[in-house]
């Protein structure tokens, strides 16, 4: 009864330990699998579901049926991250051409994906209620083999000059301006009233 004893004491010790350690490496938290969601983050796949996008191309053997097919890199959409192609409500700040990345023979363009938000320089102005106050013809930025427009991306707020109205959105002057929407020449800027 002892012995017994002894080892269930120090059974309950070692639980605890392991319990302690856990606990303290985040180890209680729910995984994907255990909530029912899975999520397809930083893995491999034959195709892209809806909601992800990748950031690399592999093309491998028998792996997504017969002969050599397109095996993907997954990566949910999320700001600052490089990837293959830039998904609905996202925009990029830059765009370089590389050598088997998003192409498994051949050179093609992965972009560093943003979030559109105030007061960044984006490549073009994501669907959304955004507008921008000035315009960049920059060299190996947004085109990676030569000259191409950047956009200084702005929230709606009364007042702001913009070169774009963006829905539901008015303005109450407007100003003829060189070099501010058109990076080569004149451009009419707005005042937003909302």
């Amino acid at each position: 009864m002892g012995l017994l004893r002894s080892l269930a004491r120090a059974g309950i010790r070692a639980s605890a330990v392991v319990a302690l350690l856990l606990g303290l490496s985040g180890g209680f938290t729910a995984t994907a699998a255990e909530t029912g969601q899975t999520s397809l983050d930083n893995t491999w796949a034959c195709s892209i579901p809806s909601g992800y996008t990748y950031d690399r191309v592999a093309s491998q053997l028998n792996t997504c049926g017969s002969g050599f097919r397109s095996y993907y890199h997954l990566r949910l959409p999320q700001d600052n991250i490089w990837v293959c192609y830039v998904t609905p409500g996202y925009t990029y700040d830059q765009a370089s051409n590389q050598l088997n990345v998003c192409n498994s023979s051949g050179f093609a363009n992965s972009y560093r994906m943003r979030a559109g938000q105030d007061n960044i320089w984006a490549c073009y102005v994501p669907n959304g209620n955004l507008t921008y106050d000035r315009v960049s013809n920059q060299l190996n930025v947004c085109n990676p083999s030569g000259f191409g427009y950047s956009y200084h991306l702005r929230t709606p707020v009364n007042g702001l000059w913009a070169c774009a109205i963006p829905s539901g959105w008015t303005y109450d002057q407007a100003s003829n301006q060189l070099n501010v929407c058109n990076p080569s020449g004149f451009a009419y800027s707005y005042r937003l009233r909302g």
